[in-house]
C-alpha cells in the first residue's frame, strides 16, 4: 500500500509567505504557530519557516551567511549535536531521528536575500522514510521564492 503513495500526483502550492513548493496534491494545511506554513497528508509533514535577516540581528545572533543561519538554528533548537550538515547537490540540509516521536526529519535551508528559510519534512522513521527519501529531495528542489 505504501508503494502506491509515491506515485500520487503532485501540485504546486503557493501563497506560502513568499515561496512556492511542489508537493503531493493530497497535502492539507494544518496549524503550526511556529511556522509560516505547514501541511500534511498523514504520512509526511512539510513545514516552512521564514526568518527575517534583520530580526536575527536584533536577537544578537551573528548571522552573515546561510551557514551561520544553519549553525544558529541547530544551537537554538532541540537538534542533536552530532548531526552532519550536508552541502551536496545544491542543497544545504541535515537529517536526524527524533526518538521521542519516532520520526525522521530532513531540514533544508535557503537564503533568498531578505529571509532565511527552513523547509522541514518529517515522516515515520524506517520504511516510510526510506520510501519517501527520493521524493523529499525532489520536493526540496522545487522551492521557489517570490517578492513578499
Amino acid at each position: 500500500m505504501l508503494l502506491s503513495l509515491t506515485a500520487c500526483s503532485e501540485k504546486k502550492y503557493s501563497d506560502l509567505g513568499g515561496m512556492t513548493i511542489t508537493l503531493p496534491n493530497d497535502m492539507r494545511k494544518i496549524r503550526n504557530k511556529d511556522a509560516t506554513w505547514a501541511m500534511t497528508n498523514g504520512y509526511i509533514t512539510a513545514v516552512g519557516i521564514r526568518t527575517d535577516s534583520d530580526d536575527l540581528e536584533k536577537t544578537g545572533l551573528e548571522v552573515n551567511s546561510l551557514a551561520d543561519y544553519v549553525a544558529a538554528y541547530i544551537k537554538g533548537n532541540d537538534i542533536p549535536e552530532d548531526i552532519t550538515v550536508n552541502t551536496e547537490d545544491d542543497y544545504i540540509y541535515f537529517s536526524y531521528n527524533k526518538k521521542s516521536a519516532n520520526l525522521t526529519y530532513v531540514n533544508f535551508f535557503y537564503d533568498n536575500g531578505d529571509y532565511y528559510w527552513l523547509v522541514s519534512f518529517a515522516c515515520p522513521k524506517g520504511k516510510t522514510f526510506d520510501l519517501y527519501r527520493k521524493e523529499i529531495f525532489k520536493w526540496a528542489g522545487t522551492v521557489k521564492f517570490s517578492e513578499n
